[in-house]
């Protein structure tokens, strides 16, 4: 083991470190991704009741003045 350069060990270290932290940081932005992709959903549904409401209120007044 003492013949090994210790820049060589240190190059093992980095590498050994950045794998560590891809694993960790791709775990943290695979949940951040499901919890942006589950909040678009929640906002989309919740924009096409509202435009769902609109529209029953436009067919109300149209109605209305066509009566």
């Amino acid at each position: 083991m003492a013949d090994i350069d210790p820049s060589v060990w240190l190059f093992c270290g980095a590498v050994a470190g950045a794998f560590v932290a891809w694993m960790v940081l791709r775990g943290k932005a695979a949940d951040a991704y499901r919890h942006g992709a589950a909040e678009g959903d929640s906002e989309r549904a919740t924009i096409a009741e509202r435009l769902s409401g609109v529209e029953a209120q436009l067919q109300e007044a149209r109605a209305t003045i066509i009566a």
